[in-house]
Parts: C-alpha cells; structure tokens; sequence
C-alpha cells in the first residue's frame, strides 16, 4: 500500500512503549502543497501505520524535498524494525 504524496522518508525513530512501538518518521511531500494537503497526508499515514496492533502510537512530520537529516548511532533494531513497517508507505 502507499500513500499518494510521499515522495521520501527520510527519518524514522522507534523506540517501545511496553510492548509496543511508538515511531516517529520524517517524509517528504511537495513543498508546493497546501498545508490541508500535507495534512491529509500525514493522516493517511497515520491511519495506516496505528492499524498494525503493535504500533502504540506515529508522530509523521512533513518536510519539502530537498530537505534531509539523519543520524548515524541509531540503534539497528530500532532503524530495521521501522524501516519494515515504513516500506509499505511508500
């Protein structure tokens, strides 16, 4: 499944909360949309990802394209687990 408007993820953090994961994910959309559309975006992802029983809770920031940071001492689980669940955003 994707989300019409990702062009990028960029970021993603996920740490556990008890049992289950809260994510954190940075994407990129068109800096030329309007900020409900962005909106809508960050929705549409929202929805999807807090459907899995093991996500606790997503917080999804919208930034334009040629924005870019990531951090290198992420932990691996915490990079490969998000990355599994993320692939199907996009």
């Amino acid at each position: 499944m994707t989300v019409d408007g990702v062009l990028n993820v960029h970021q993603i953090f996920a740490e556990y909360v008890g049992t289950k994961l809260l994510l954190d994910v940075h994407v990129n959309v068109d800096g030329s949309k309007t900020l409900n559309e962005v909106h809508g975006i960050e929705t549409q992802i929202e929805h999807l990802i807090t459907a899995s029983p093991d996500i606790e809770r997503i917080y999804v920031h919208a930034e334009p394209p040629e924005y870019s940071w990531s951090r290198e001492l992420l932990p691996l689980w915490s990079t490969l687990t998000a990355i599994l669940i993320f692939q199907n955003i996009m």
